[in-house]
């Protein structure tokens, strides 16, 4: 017997090539809570809240097992082979690699993502991934906490994937194949900067420089209305670009991503707010003389590493000979900080150092990442860290690299550290985000309950977001 599943869109079930009805909206439920983290063990705890939300009822373990009891039936031609499993403290569903389109997807995304030297390979793949689409994810599945909690992750890895394949068409020089969908993106999601970008980039290489331009006005007034900012650099960079006619922007490579490695997280498709301090990194990144470091602290949960991820793929193509990511693990639950002989090891790694080169002394590691560095333009994004001493003998020493340090603990003991405190969002920040993720038409449709909602998280972007 063999079972397919699709969660990118309308719940559906394969057995055999043939449809399975799961017509119950209870075990559509259980079904989609299970299928979203397949092959993992869902708690009954976690199962009860995603199937009734917050009104769990009581006596819900039994309600849930005789909910388990009917899904085997359904999916196991009767209680034989059916791939839900009890587990101690839950229960899982065994599904096939390649059986679950969410799974296919994120492969697919993956191998795009690998194959940045072959724009033509990557389109194609992600055209493939973007293809086991057939609308909202689990758009006839009956649980708000799947929608609140779940759903918006899976838009925006949607949403990602679409930029990276129109970006990949871009390289490829089909920019006048991309004009309309980028037209109707932009009107769908207005607060979307990159996707202005790549619009404003299509219509200029298609002749239409002045379009082009009236699209920047639209994105800034859009902007300045909706949220009370400006655009970002990537934006403005643009422009500038476009006024002075700038003979780059017609070569296709121009937005190439640069070929040595890169390590960096995906940046998230709806980062707000904090334009002072991303103007503010990118500056340093790209009018530095010397050797640059700028470390960032907060609390728990304000963005310091999503604004380090962010502004590091802002100045990506400034260091076309890495970009290398790492957690230091300073405030991590399990275990210990991460020892900078470790992190040595793993970036030299990351520079492709044998390791037979490698000392085992760790002075000596770091005198030789220093040497791997010098004359190189790489962006290092040391996270997580616990202290100075931790993050010194991972510094490079070559003016061309950049070094971005997140802490909870302000480094002020680090030496030539522009540092760089980070407080919880402002409101209208707050907001930027919340419409971001759920969408400016709902956040907008009660702005009184809104505004709770943003009160009661604190303006803190962690908890905006989850």
């Amino acid at each position: 017997m063999t079972l397919e599943f699709r969660v990118l869109g309308p719940l559906a079930v394969r057995r055999d090539d043939e449809p399975v009805p799961v017509n119950s909206a209870r075990q559509r439920a259980l079904l989609g809570a299970l299928l979203v983290d397949a092959n993992r063990v869902v708690t009954t705890q976690d199962l009860a809240y995603r199937v009734w939300g917050d009104g769990t009822p009581p006596g819900a373990r039994e309600t849930l097992q005789s909910y388990v009891m009917r899904l085997r039936r359904t999916l196991g031609q009767g209680s034989e082979g059916s791939p839900v499993v009890t587990r101690p403290d839950g229960y899982l569903i065994e599904v096939a690699d390649g059986a679950l389109d969410l799974d296919r997807f994120e492969t697919l995304v993956r191998q795009a993502k690998a194959a940045e030297d072959d724009p033509a390979a990557r389109a194609k793949l992600l055209r493939d991934a973007l293809a086991e689409w057939r609308g909202d994810a689990l758009s006839d599945v009956p649980s708000d906490a799947l929608h609140r909690e779940v759903v918006p992750a899976l838009r925006e890895q949607r949403l990602a994937a679409v930029e990276l394949r129109i970006d990949a068409d871009l390289h490829l020089g089909q920019h006048q194949d991309v004009i309309a969908e980028l037209t109707d993106l932009t009107a769908r999601y207005p607060l979307l900067e990159r996707f202005w970008a790549h619009r404003m980039l299509a219509l200029y290489r298609s002749g239409r420089a002045a379009e082009a331009l009236g699209c920047y006005e639209s994105a800034r007034k859009i902007l300045a209305d909706e949220l009370g900012v400006d655009p970002g650099p990537e934006l403005r960079e643009l422009h500038a670009a476009l006024l002075a006619n700038d003979p780059a922007l017609s070569t296709p490579d121009t937005t190439r991503k640069p070929k040595g490695r890169d390590d960096l997280p995906g940046d998230i498709p709806d980062f707000a707010g904090r334009a002072d301090a991303v103007r503010r990194l990118v500056d340093l990144g790209r009018d530095a003389t010397t050797v640059v470091i700028s470390a960032i602290d907060g609390m728990a949960g304000v963005g310091k590493t999503t604004l380090a991820v962010h502004a590091a793929h802002q100045l990506a193509h400034r260091f076309p000979d890495g970009r290398l990511f790492i957690d230091l693990r300073g405030y991590t639950r399990e275990g210990e900080p991460t020892e900078p002989a470790a992190a040595l090891d793993v970036l030299l790694r990351a520079m492709d150092v044998p390791a037979g080169r490698i000392p085992a002394d760790p002075d000596e590691r770091s005198a030789l990442w220093r040497a791997e560095l010098a004359g190189r333009r790489v962006l290092v994004v040391l996270d997580n860290a616990s202290s100075a001493s931790q993050v010194r003998p991972l510094l490079p020493g070559s003016a061309t690299c950049l070094a971005l340090i997140t802490s909870r603990h302000r480094l002020a003991d680090l030496d030539t550290a522009d540092t760089l405190s980070l407080d919880v969002l402002s409101p209208d920040e707050a907001f930027a985000l919340f419409a971001g993720v759920i969408g400016a038409d709902r956040a907008q449709a009660d702005p009184a309950a809104t505004a709770d909602v943003l009160r009661l998280c604190g303006y803190l972007p962690l908890a905006i977001r989850i």
